[in-house]
């Protein structure tokens, strides 16, 4: 994620990330977002949703991993509860329609990796069903 969509998050929700800078022995936020542009609003609503969370009920919610993994976006946080763990399963659902790349309506695409692309950002391979990905 470029340094622009990197530094609003940080700004706007610092006790979220506040590992951003943490050696590797205590978080992996060192290795940055490490996923697409065209994530940064669908990253940037999940940070708002768990922040305004965990501020109503209390909770220490801090983000330990964020990543795109099998065409995914992937959050990883300590200090989670059942409704915590819903938003960033429901963010996570929510990206394999969304562009990676640009943020557009996507698709999941399968060219020796997974990756979730729109029409013009598109690898030239089949697109991969849910019961494909899982099995």
């Amino acid at each position: 994620m470029n340094d622009a969509h990197v530094q609003r998050l940080l700004q706007a929700f610092p006790a979220l990330y506040r590992d951003h800078a943490a050696p590797l022995t205590c978080s992996l936020m060192a290795f940055g977002f490490d996923c697409g542009d065209g994530w940064a609003e669908l990253l940037h609503d999940l940070s708002q949703k768990l922040t305004a969370h965990a501020r109503e009920i209390g909770l220490d919610i801090v983000a330990v991993q964020v990543k795109e993994k099998w065409g995914e976006l992937v959050v990883y946080a300590n200090g989670t509860d059942d409704e915590a763990d819903r938003l960033i399963d429901t963010a996570r659902e929510t990206s394999t329609r969304v562009c990676e790349e640009c943020g557009a309506q996507g698709r999941l695409y399968r060219v020796g990796w997974h990756q979730t692309r729109c029409l013009t950002h598109a690898p030239e391979s089949r697109q991969v069903t849910r019961a494909q990905q899982q099995g």
